[in-house]
């Protein structure tokens, strides 16, 4: 690209006019090519990183996105705070970390940055989380085609049950043809049978008469009278004939009438059912997804001299009193005063003989928007929507105590400390799963980067994602009933009295200690 015409920053501060041809990404300055040499001499600028104008002029649309300069108060970003993961510039110091213990001027934090572990797994989790999207795009569109087959497999069998039902009534049409047919033939043979009988009648009738007018214009009156008296008989007979034909005679209708609620009788052809399996994506229950995720690893961290950070005061801290503002590193910022409740969500006792509720663990799953609720007088969890509506309790093997949710699995895992051990819990389908040993009483449980870290006598024992042990760390204290992991990387626990703040590998940072506390509830519940 041609390069844009762009004058050089310094010497517009001593109201001088050259072209830039260079750019420093830390000073954020142009710079031409008398300035560039004076920045190389400087002490305080000689390590600085110094690219072309088009090299900039390229990199421009990504550095305007990711700015050295603080969103909030428009300053230099020049410090680093280690408690809280976080570069800012001095006034946000001032205003939100300024009980900090460890902050770091920007330079010694992003010193050798390029050439850094946590630059490489950053980028080694960039390509896995690559991986992913593009194996998750793969398969949506792998399912859209599936499907779209399907219609075609899914319409083709419902002509074919319309074809039999076509048929069907085809049948039943040409039975009942068949039956009309058959009545019209038996009636009408029936009708004509009795027709011939009395068209017999009717010839009988006629001869006699003839015979006896004949006899009345050519016989005797003696022939007359016998004539008569044997037609007296034939009467009768004639008599009783239609006698019997006028009580018995019947006239025969033919109608049809269709079934009631014929055309209702068949509702539909049938219904259409979508059916959920396990993505080709998705790893088994009891398994992360292949994810890499490498947290900051702090101590790694030296200043620019190659020293190691300095330690957290601990002489700081004191027993039995509570945390001041700079012990916590917080302020009145960070530190909300008011609160407002926003939704309030009824847990209903479980055993008639107790008059309380006892939650010990709440864990919510942001994927589904749901809460899953430990109640310790119970054999299950309870989950519910973020409504506050109860939707279904899963059962365990006993009564839970903490929970915790390993991020981009379909897990949630609980601890069972009558049995020692843990059990997963499928968050898709909120169905218990398999149980793991832990081997010893267990209670708090967290997760760094899927490992899971359980809280036991004296120790926290460390899990893979499938529940198989991989090291325990001893720490100080007693039983730990809860235990969280913070961004930082601290691991903070407790026993009935006090609190802990210790590295992954146990190193203890900070405790904090008061009869006022206690952690565990009623003891004598846990018997």
């Amino acid at each position: 690209m041609g390069q844009e015409k762009i004058e050089c920053d310094a010497c517009k501060r001593v109201e001088m006019s050259d072209l830039a041809y260079w750019w420093c990404g830390e000073c954020s300055e142009n710079l031409c090519h008398d300035c560039r040499k004076c920045h190389e001499k400087m002490k305080t600028t000689t390590s600085h990183s110094v690219i072309s104008i088009d090299e900039y002029l390229k990199l421009k649309p990504e550095i305007a996105l990711h700015p050295i300069h603080c969103n909030k108060h428009d300053r230099s970003i020049d410090l680093y705070c280690i408690n809280h993961d976080m570069a800012l510039c001095r006034l946000c110091m001032t205003e939100n970390h300024r009980g900090c213990l460890k902050m770091l001027p920007i330079e010694d934090a992003a010193q050798n940055f390029k050439k850094s572990l946590h630059l490489k797994q950053t980028l080694e989790s960039l390509e896995s989380m690559r991986e992913m999207l593009q194996r998750l795009a793969e398969d949506r569109l792998e399912n859209i085609s599936d499907i779209e087959q399907s219609e075609k497999l899914v319409k083709e069998k419902i002509s074919t049950v319309r074809d039999r039902l076509i048929k069907h009534i085809e049948a039943l049409h040409e039975q009942i043809q068949e039956e009309v047919s058959s009545i019209v033939f038996q009636k009408t043979l029936q009708l004509k049978r009795q027709h011939n009988d009395i068209l017999e009648q009717q010839e009988t009738n006629k001869l006699w008469t003839k015979n006896i007018e004949t006899m009345i214009a050519m016989g005797s009156d003696m022939n007359l009278f016998l004539m008569s008296q044997k037609y007296r008989d034939v009467r009768k007979g004639q008599e009783v004939f239609v006698n019997e034909n006028q009580r018995q005679s019947q006239r025969y209708h033919i109608s049809y009438h269709e079934t009631e609620n014929i055309l209702g009788s068949i509702k539909s052809f049938g219904y259409i059912n979508v059916t959920t399996t396990q993505s080709k994506v998705a790893m088994p229950t009891d398994e992360p997804m292949p994810l890499k995720y490498f947290p900051l690893d702090m101590n790694r961290l030296r200043m620019r001299d190659g020293s190691a950070l300095p330690p957290l005061p601990l002489s700081r801290l004191t027993n039995r009193t509570k945390f001041s503002r700079t012990t916590m590193g917080t302020n009145k910022t960070l530190k909300p005063e008011n609160f407002r409740l926003k939704k309030k969500i009824e847990v209903p006792k479980t055993r008639k003989n107790l008059d309380y509720v006892w939650i010990t663990g709440i864990q919510y799953i942001p994927t589904t928007n749901k809460i899953l609720v430990c109640n310790r007088n119970d054999n299950h969890l309870y989950l519910y929507d973020d409504y506050g509506r109860k939707i279904k309790e899963v059962p365990l093997n006993t009564r839970p105590w903490g929970i915790t949710l390993l991020m981009g699995t379909q897990s949630a895992v609980v601890t069972l400390p009558e049995i020692k051990a843990i059990q997963f819990i499928n968050i898709m389908t909120f169905a218990p799963a398999k149980t793991a040993n832990v081997g010893t009483w267990c209670a708090g449980i967290t997760n760094v980067s899927n490992q899971l870290i359980i809280g036991c006598d004296g120790c926290f024992k460390v899990l893979d994602a499938s529940g198989n042990l991989k090291h325990t760390v001893p720490v100080n204290g007693g039983r730990i009933w809860y235990i969280h992991a913070c961004i930082n990387g601290t691991i903070v626990y407790s026993d009935t009295y006090k609190v802990y703040g210790v590295t992954i590998d146990g190193g203890e940072i900070f405790k904090y200690e008061s009869e006022d506390m206690d952690c565990s509830g009623d003891n004598d519940r846990l018997q």
